[in-house]
């Protein structure tokens, strides 16, 4: 009876496909924004992990906050005050985020980086505003605070955001 051995090399090539699969580690494993090696998602640049998730850089930054702290300087005088301000990330680059209306002008949006070779880092650029106002930004984080330094010569502004 041929019925027999065509059952059992059914049989065999089922187990067979069990064994392969349940071999491979990335089995199973969804790596949004990253590549799954040895069961584990590496995340794609511009992402950082987040327990089993690769999370955008900029989200982390991203929010509306209230009561930040915005000292004031140039070479005759320093002043500090409580300020609200939005951060944005930008859904199609994980590195940028959008500082909305600085100093409460409509238009004053400041586009700011973070770093490739160091997401604690805000990368310095020179950035014009919709309203053509011209500032200089910098900056860097911990994993509690942002401090953005924006000058336009000769006032400093230097901007500090518990995260």
């Amino acid at each position: 009876m041929k019925l027999k051995p065509i059952l059992l090399s059914i049989i065999l090539f089922v187990v067979a496909s069990f064994v392969v699969t349940s071999c491979d580690p990335c089995s199973g494993v969804l790596c949004e924004n990253g590549t799954c090696s040895n069961g584990s998602c590496l995340c794609l640049d511009g992402y950082e992990k987040d327990h089993n998730y690769c999370i955008a850089l900029n989200l982390a930054l991203a929010g509306m906050y209230t009561d930040v702290s915005q000292m004031e300087s140039d070479s005759s005088s320093q002043s500090s005050y409580l300020i609200d301000y939005t951060i944005e990330a930008d859904s199609a680059n994980p590195r940028k985020c959008i500082l909305r209306r600085f100093n409460n002008l409509n238009d004053n949006d400041i586009v700011f980086n973070i770093s490739s070779d160091d997401p604690m880092v805000i990368d310095t650029e020179t950035v014009v505003t919709g309203i053509g106002n011209t500032y200089v930004v910098s900056g860097s984080r911990t994993p509690t605070q942002l401090e953005l330094t924006i000058s336009d010569d000769p006032m400093m502004y230097t901007l500090t955001f518990d995260l």
